[in-house]
């Protein structure tokens, strides 16, 4: 307690106590505490800074989580004055982190997570996610809080603290024997006896997991046994070996069961095994998902949907649905089927709209009659069961007695698990046009079989049926609106629509191909041997398990009852750049009356930080007490356009409204220089092949450079000295902005411009950059760059040059930036934050850099740790992405651009960075457009993200190019129309070349033709050959027209 006391308790005058008797013995400590203790007078920090505030606000509540705090002359501990402190925190600052994650910590312990979440939701879409971190394995203390808490609650104790009760919180914490010696222990909930395919799932895992040493399995579910298994001597021992409950020592437990249950098991982890075939997710499974440490889903399909409506990427993951083998195979015994027809079609599963056995229908009479050799078996499931009443056994009839009707046999008996493989064998080809599926396991039972498949495009069966194994039927989605069943969902919901005349097409090729269809079912066959045996599968679940138990049990190691309240232990709040230009030491001599060195003072708080209206305020102050309110005018004079918008500065110009002259006070003025100075800031390491061409172009323009180098080993430091620039040497610790902020304790100009040493300012841009350091309404400036070897492209904007102004720091390990400081200071003083004119040039993401300087492992290897630390940082988050995708890491990429796009999302409209969100939709759905992704594309950039600006010449290419492959033609012809009137139009990223060429015109002839718009198609074509007269693609499709 001493120490963190003489590190923490800093009284006005900066001085630290020794001991906590001094502490407790300071009457000026006490008084701090009697009005709330304000943290920038005990911190010593400036209270214009929101951001430091917040910082000490959380200190000061760490501290007050760890010892007795007098207050109100009684003593009181955590958490009432930590969450008082807390809270101030978040108010300051929120966005900070650290501040929610401590208030959530707390605030589980006493028992108000609804209230908190309720609360604070819309200022922190995160909240959630603290809540549901604080919420695991830790004990809730409760407290008799009143129903509706007014103001700032927890100003003063709710409840002494002998009325506070104890209880557990589920999940309680892992006992010793949930790993015991006969292994890891799960609880397996779900369906195990009927005939569905959830049960089915549950059996084949858990009777080949039971297998496996490292695992005790319990399985819990209903023991009730179908009448028609009544007699069956196995499923008469599952049932005796199903369990009502789960044990007490439970490391895992999974759920695989409808409708699900969200309910936290008495201990230990929870896995979800949820499908959905809807397209968005309903609103409860996502606020639910703070309760879950995994779901399992069958398909990238339904990934995609979780992620899409706002569940964490990394808590989804993919474990396909699997085949047995050594049943379904080529070789099982044909079941007899009351036909004689020579090709029989067949369609397993419920005949419910979902799963499209009327698109079948339609198709099937629409291709054959009953003159043709062909019969459609059609397999019912679930009609006395889950789709009782739901089902088209009427609509099967009609077609059947239709006149000169194909052959229809429609099987509604149930067939045990053992005769399936029979059915398949007995037929040749199954059809499945579904609308929604999570999965589709007669599919793949099916090619196990070795019986080739014609299946919907798009949607979850994409993941093992290909042209090598089967047909893919075209489709389009279709919106089913914001409810299933009068299930609210997060977003609009939608379903696949095959295409019932392509499907017909299909049919017949089939059934005249009998050849062709055997190489696929073998192909298929193989896939499901090599890739999709429940072996297999139950390996993936395995392990999977032994991640989710082990990650459980780190997760409460680090709980609340072990550790400390702090997010991360205590360090120094800000960089030595921070602090300088700061006016408390001028204001603590105006308090004492000593003007001369209170003027002093301020004078050096400008010579630090030029732009500096907190010194010209004081000045103005100090001139006020002086009484030389001629002086003070002119100070107000210099202040009023520097924060135009400023509260004190209207409070001063107040206050000396109706002065008279007053008398001379003999002080003078600082000079303000004639033109505004502008230093150049760059840190290097080994740059001797780009640095000269960079220092060469900002000469004539720089007043001041600053180089800090981190190690070069090279000529880097001699040729920055030769040029001129202010040399400084900085340890490297993995770390842009630490190094960025050395620069900056270093710059004296009135504006800084930040370059990194591959980066040059354009010819073009340096009378751009002197016009607009002469603009007095402007903070700052996001400036174009262009990528060298891709110029054409265009440019995108980074946050490069502002105002020397207190205060302004980077921050983040890598793509470190001082944005955020410096928009907490433009606001508060009614300053703009502009994009610029003055161009810079960057060489260093050409190829061969990339290569030589291996950036994309440092680049990586820098990210994951910065997320680390700030795991809920959208850019960070998509700039991972981008590395990933560099990697050739396609799928973990396109993750981590999905986390982004869900933070993003959260955030409401006016606080997020265009740039940002115009960067992220483009470089997302390209890499979309590259993993054949269209069905996302098309959700991304329908999304209200995308809404709040509208979409670009390049994103309407995209968004055209995936609705073609989704045959969705008129719709992508829309698209590469407003492709055409946009893409002259300046952008904030860099565009898609392709849109500048024939692309876009002759996608829209393509789209035409779809429609059979012939002469629309052939001036499109024309029009595509005026923007690239040597395309031959564009030409042979002309020709062909």
């Amino acid at each position: 307690v001493p120490e963190i006391l003489s590190t923490f308790f800093i009284n006005r005058k900066g001085l630290s106590f020794g001991s906590d008797t001094a502490f407790k013995e300071d009457v000026k400590i006490k008084e701090h505490y009697r009005s709330v203790v304000h943290a920038a007078e005990i911190y010593a920090v400036d209270s214009s800074n929101p951001r430091e505030l917040a910082k000490a606000w959380i200190n000061l509540g760490n501290l007050a989580a760890a010892v007795t705090i007098p207050w109100d002359d009684q003593p009181h501990s955590c958490p009432e004055f930590a969450i008082s402190c807390y809270q101030k925190a978040v108010a300051c600052d929120a966005s900070c982190d650290a501040a929610w994650h401590n208030l959530a910590v707390l605030s589980v312990r006493i028992g108000i997570t609804d209230y908190l979440a309720k609360t604070f939701r819309s200022a922190q879409p995160g909240i959630d996610e603290f809540i549901a971190q604080a919420r695991v394995n830790r004990n809730l203390v409760v407290f008799d809080l009143p129903p509706k808490v007014q103001g700032h609650y927890f100003q003063r104790p709710v409840v002494s603290r002998e009325t506070v009760a104890v209880m557990p919180i589920a999940p309680r914490p892992p006992k010793n024997d949930s790993t015991s010696s006969h292994g890891l222990v799960v609880s397996w909930e779900g369906s195990y006896l009927d005939l569905g395919s959830l049960s089915h799932i549950n059996r084949q895992v858990t009777d080949r997991l039971v297998e496996e040493k490292d695992f005790q399995v319990v399985t819990v579910g209903a023991n009730a046994i179908p009448s028609s298994m009544q007699n069956d001597r196995e499923w008469k021992r599952r049932a005796r070996r199903l369990r009502a409950e789960s044990p007490g020592n439970v490391a895992v437990t999974v759920r695989h069961q409808w409708p699900p249950d969200w309910s936290r098991p008495a201990q230990g982890a929870l896995v979800v095994i949820q499908p959905w075939e809807f397209g968005a997710l309903p609103e409860e499974w996502v606020k639910s998902a703070e309760n879950v440490e995994e779901f399992w889903v069958p398909s990238t399909y339904v990934r995609s949907v979780y992620v899409s409506s706002g569940v964490d990427s990394s808590k989804v993951h993919v474990i396909p649905n699997g085949v047995d083998v050594r049943r379904c195979r080529a070789a099982a015994k044909p079941l007899r089927l009351e036909t004689t027809k020579r090709f029989k079609f067949l369609f397993v599963g419920g005949t419910i709209g979902r799963k499209g056995p009327d698109v079948l229908l339609q198709a099937y009479l629409q291709s054959f009659t009953a003159a043709d050799d062909v019969c459609l078996v059609i397999k019912d499931f679930g009609g006395s069961g889950v789709y009782q009443g739901m089902t088209m056994g009427a609509l099967i009839e009609q077609a059947r007695q239709q006149p000169g009707a194909p052959e229809i046999l429609h099987l509604t008996q149930e067939l045990a698990p053992d005769q399936m493989p029979g059915l398949f064998t007995a037929c040749d080809c199954l059809v499945h046009p579904y609308r929604g599926e999570g999965f589709g396991l007669p599919i793949l039972e099916a090619m196990a079989c070795a019986r080739p498949v014609i299946v919907t495009r798009g949607g979850a069966a994409d993941d093992f049926v290909s042209e090598h194994t089967g047909w893919l039927i075209d489709s389009q989605r279709r919106s089913i609106g914001t409810t299933v069943s009068s299930i609210p969902l997060v977003s609009d919901g939608w379903l696949l629509e095959p295409d019932v005349n392509h499907l017909a097409t299909l049919l017949r090729y089939v059934a005249t191909n009998p050849a062709e269809g055997k190489a696929k079912g073998e192909a298929g066959a193989r896939l499901a041997r090599e890739k999709y045996d429940w072996s297999a599968v139950t390996a993936l679940v395995a392990d999977r398990l032994k991640i989710v138990a082990r990650q459980f049990a780190e997760k409460f190691a680090g709980a609340f009852g072990n550790q400390p309240v702090a997010k991360e232990p205590f360090k120094p709040m800000s960089p030595r750049c921070a602090l300088l230009g700061k006016v408390d030491r001028g204001m603590a001599f105006l308090s004492q009356k000593n003007h001369a060195e209170a003027w002093k003072s301020a004078c050096i708080s400008l010579d630090e930080r030029p732009f500096n209206p907190p010194a010209w305020l004081l000045l103005g102050e100090i001139a006020i007490a002086a009484g030389d309110f001629a002086l003070a005018r002119r100070c107000l004079g210099i202040l009023r356009p520097m924060a135009p918008a400023w509260k004190l500065a209207r409070e001063f110009a107040d206050k000396l409204a109706g002065k008279k002259e007053g008398q001379p006070s003999g002080l003078t003025l600082p000079a303000i220089p004639s033109q505004p100075r502008l230093t150049v800031c760059l840190i290097v390491k080994n740059e001797e092949k780009f640095l000269p061409s960079c220092l060469k172009s900002v000469q004539g323009v720089a007043d001041q450079i600053i180089v800090v180098d981190t190690g070069s080993q090279d000529r880097s430091i001699e040729i920055a000295q030769a040029h001129g620039a202010e040399v400084h040497t900085f340890e490297w610790c993995d770390d842009f902005s630490a190094a960025r902020n050395v620069a900056l304790e270093h710059a004296t100009g009135d504006w800084v411009l930040v370059l990194d040493a591959d980066e040059e300012l354009s010819p073009q841009g340096r009378e751009a950059l002197r016009e607009e350091l002469r603009n007095d309404a402007v903070m700052a400036y996001r400036l174009p760059i262009i990528e060298a070897d891709r110029a054409g492209e265009g440019c995108h904007y980074v946050p490069r040059l502002f105002r020397n102004a207190p205060g302004i720091q980077f921050s983040g390990r890598i793509h470190e930036h001082a944005f955020g400081a410096v928009e907490i200071l433009r606001q508060e003083w009614g300053l703009d934050n502009r994009l610029g004119k003055a161009g810079l040039i960057h060489h260093g993401y050409t190829a061969a850099v990339t290569r030589g300087r291996d950036k994309v492992a440092r680049n990586r290897r820098l990210l994951e740790l910065a997320l680390a630390e700030t795991p809920h940082d959208a850019n960070l988050l998509m700039n991972l992405g981008l590395e990933l995708v560099r990697s050739n890491e396609l799928a973990a990429g396109l993750d981590k651009y999905r986390d982004a796009l869900r933070l993003l999302s959260l955030m409401p409209s006016g606080s997020v960075v265009p740039e940002l969100r115009e960067t992220l939709l483009t470089q997302f759905t390209t890499h979309l457009l590259a993993a054949g992704r269209f069905n996302e594309i098309v959700t991304v950039l329908q999304s209200k993200l995308a809404a709040q600006a509208g979409l670009t010449a390049s994103l309407h290419f995209v968004m055209g190019l995936a609705l073609m492959e989704l045959k969705q033609h008129q719709l992508a012809a829309d698209q590469f129309r407003q492709c055409q009137s946009k893409r002259n139009q300046r952008g904030l990223t860099p565009i898609n070349l392709e849109i500048l060429k024939a692309g876009p015109n002759h996608c829209l002839g393509m789209c035409l033709i779809a429609q059979k718009q012939w002469t629309e198609a052939e001036q499109a074509f024309r029009a595509a050959l005026v923007d690239e007269p040597a395309s031959v693609t564009v030409r042979m499709d002309l020709a062909r027209l």
